[in-house]
């Protein structure tokens, strides 16, 4: 018995009343359909709501037992994994006599391992009512989750393998105030000192804490939680329950519904985007699916042998048996040709196009359509194809990606720490073979005129850098008013309207999506252009600062460079310039208060495999928060609802409805949200490169300080430079032999 039946028994309804129920909505609807009435699922929906039964019960199949038959994946990653954790044991003994440069580069490859030698993160996300918790269920084999016909699932919900519960957690589901930081789950003091677990205990926790209450309306504390469960299909992956979009409860901003599924976008590897039969892919999905195009990876863009789109699954759900086959190919069509309508703008203009370049492959209507299935769990027919493909993608492809880039980080690790610790040595021993020399260019450089000449370099970098991104700011400002204007008159909406919709009805309930969707498209591309530059700009300076700050005379035949690049990004000398400006790329592209920013991000993600305008993880948050962050999202799907209910009558229809379109923008203070937003970035943009021009004259002053300090005690630096070089040579065996292969 599910824990939801479990409850309503407690609730005060016995078995025979629920069955009673189950015959009075079963009648009810025969009728209906007898009539061949399509809004037969509505009603049986709304019945089901009214008595509070399960829409199963309706449409018992008897080829199909009460509890589902697990599916068998195996362990497709117990040999990865295997490989991963001799490698990880090898380098967790690193010797304490090593230099702390080396350490710190040890701790990057183990993080940078660790990272990608990972089960995938499989997210169920989709509109409210749309059976998500269902359909997690029957991948589950059981019934773990709670499940309602209304909006049920109020938090971001991670469901691990039994297995993988760290050792001494007793817990089997732990509720969160905040989102649960994935890359901590391992660590059982991330359970037991954490002030953000909000409660720890069994299943029925479930039902009471990180679900909608409708009687009372209460909404729970809970922002995320996870759950271990004995399930099969959890030896593939993890599987992330998203709450519903669209639930009404804006009002709560960051903690809305539509906010904490979004929160989750970036950690995912696979999703299942799932939209009823009822209102399939109607505008409030149309809306959500900007931010699903935008952050799920685009695996394809590294592997040609994958289909565009490949890990992605559209799902039509509660596919009942009366629905015939044929109507639902046609929901299918429909919906497909409405997402590339949508999306496409002109040729090679627009989401979807971007992301087919991005990967090389075209991506149509009928792309859409051959990622489509459908689903209802107690019809063969309607599930063992979905749920078949699925399990193949995460037993198979998954494993066949993850093993090459675990082989990539792997092979890239070797070949950087080797060259790391040899360049270092071969530094060190030049460094010592032309001390004399060495030092002569210290007490050069130690010159009171040379050194405020070089600080002097410093203070030019802010100075130019800084007014450069105030200018590229009222750039994007500017440019987006123009754009605003531009797509918010009402000819220019007419014209889109007339070109883009032929039925009223469809036009009513998708224009003003489409205007909104080219309107942030158009930024985006303003946006990304002049954020690129700024990149390239910051770029330059810097490696002429290193240049300028390294300088010796030409005769000299030893160069120590300063690295200005590392030092301005905080991470230090050897830092490339991706790194580099990682200081304040997560800042570009912040998620303006989504919690999953600083919570780690799902492991093709981390590889910089999502598609976004900027590319990797913060181009994917930039690319979201445009628009202006999850609030406005949420109110962009109540607005495109409402605009779909008035009534549009006569021959200038579209006039009237661009005009319709056009106010409602204006009245919601869309423009002011966008240019605000921009702002915030720009902001925080700003304060990252004041951060790193202050990192570059403090890490210039700490070279000073080595240099004096070389040339004020030569005899100890020479002793110890011949230590160090030791260290360096047993650092490299170190290196050289571990077990980096396959074993």
């Amino acid at each position: 018995m599910s824990i939801l039946k479990s409850k309503r028994t407690e609730a005060g309804k016995t078995q025979e009343e629920i069955a009673s129920l189950v015959g009075v909505t079963t009648a009810i609807y025969q009728r209906i359909e007898a009539n061949a009435d399509y809004a037969a699922p509505k009603v049986l929906l709304r019945l089901c709501k009214l008595f509070n039964i399960d829409m199963d019960q309706i449409f018992p199949d008897e080829n199909i037992d009460d509890e589902q038959t697990p599916t068998v994946v195996g362990s497709p990653y117990k040999k990865i994994f295997s490989r991963v954790e001799l490698l990880q044991s090898y380098l967790n003994d690193i010797p304490v006599s090593f230099d702390e440069t080396t350490q710190v580069q040890v701790n990057k490859v183990r993080k940078t391992i660790s990272s990608v030698a990972k089960k995938p993160n499989l997210g169920v996300m989709g509109r409210s009512d749309s059976g998500k918790s269902h359909f997690i269920n029957t991948l589950l084999g059981g019934t773990s989750l709670p499940e309602k016909l209304q909006p049920t699932t109020s938090a971001v919900t991670i469901v691990r393998h039994l297995s993988d519960k760290p050792k001494g957690l007793k817990s089997n589901v732990i509720i969160f105030k905040n989102m649960a930081h994935l890359d901590m789950l391992d660590e059982i003091a991330y359970y037991d000192d954490n002030s953000d677990v909000l409660n720890k205990g069994g299943y029925d926790l479930l039902s009471s804490e990180i679900v909608h209450n409708h009687i009372e309306n209460h909404s729970s504390e809970a922002y995320s939680c996870v759950v271990y469960v004995e399930s099969e299909i959890l030896k593939t992956c993890n599987i992330i329950d998203a709450p519903g979009f669209a639930n009404t409860d804006s009002g709560n901003g960051l903690d809305s519904d539509t906010s904490k599924a979004l929160s989750m976008l970036t950690m995912l590897d696979v999703l299942v985007y799932m939209s009823p039969v009822t209102g399939c892919m109607d505008s409030t999905d149309i809306i959500s699916l900007r931010s699903v195009f935008k952050s799920i990876p685009a695996p394809e863009a590294m592997n040609i042998q994958l289909p565009a789109l490949s890990n992605i699954f559209f799902v039509t759900s509660h596919a009942a048996p009366h629905i015939s086959t044929s109507d639902l190919v046609g929901l299918r069509e429909s919906a497909s040709a409405r997402i590339y309508n949508h999306f496409y703008i002109a040729p090679k203009e627009g989401l979807l196009e971007e992301r087919a370049e991005a990967c090389g492959q075209d991506i149509s209507s009928k792309t859409l359509e051959s990622r489509w299935y459908f689903f209802w769990s107690s019809t063969k027919d309607r599930s063992e194809r979905l749920i078949a493909d699925l399990c193949e993608y995460l037993s198979t492809t998954m494993p066949s990606i993850i093993d090459k880039n675990v082989d990539g980080v792997i092979a890239n690790a070797k070949k950087s720490s080797i060259e790391s610790v040899r360049s270092a040595l071969s530094e060190a021993d030049l460094k010592l073979n032309n001390y004399e020399e060495l030092l002569e260019h210290y007490k050069a450089k130690l010159n009171p005129e040379v050194m405020a000449n070089d600080l002097s370099k410093i203070e030019i970098i802010r100075s130019e850098l800084l007014p450069m991104v105030k200018n590229k700011e009222q750039i994007v400002i500017n440019k987006s008013n123009q754009i605003i204007d531009s797509c918010l008159s009402p000819d220019f909406i007419e014209n889109i309207i007339k070109d883009r919709f032929s039925d009223k009805n469809e036009a009513k309930a998708y224009a003003y999506a489409h205007i909104v969707e080219r309107i942030q498209q158009k930024i985006e591309s303003v946006f990304t252009q002049n954020t690129t530059e700024i990149e390239s700009e910051i770029s330059d300076k810097l490696q002429v600062c290193t240049t300028d700050l390294s300088k010796m005379s030409r005769e000299a035949s030893i160069e120590i460079p300063f690295d200005a690049k590392g030092v301005f990004s905080g991470i230090g000398a050897g830092a490339t310039i991706a790194l580099s400006l990682g200081a304040y790329a997560s800042t570009l592209g912040s998620l303006g208060g989504y919690a999953v920013a600083a919570q780690g991000v799902g492991i093709l993600s981390s590889l910089g495999l999502g598609f976004s305008a900027t590319g990797g993880t913060s181009g994917v948050m930039a690319a979201i928060s445009t628009i202006g962050g999850p609030v406005v999202l949420t109110g962009l799907i109540a607005v495109g609802v409402a605009l779909g209910i008035k009534r549009l009558f006569g021959s200038s229809w579209q006039r009237r409805l661009a005009k319709q379109i056009s106010e409602t923008i204006i009245e919601k203070k869309l423009s002011e949200s966008m240019i605000g937003n921009i702002k915030n970035e720009f902001s925080d943009l700003n304060g990252a490169v004041v951060i790193g021009c202050d990192n570059l004259r403090t890490g210039y002053l700490a070279h000073v300080e080595l240099m004096n300090n070389e040339v004020e005690n030569p005899a100890r630096t020479k002793d110890t430079l011949h230590e160090h070089i030791d260290i360096l040579e047993e650092e490299l065996s170190f290196f050289l032999q571990a077990p980096w292969g396959n074993p």
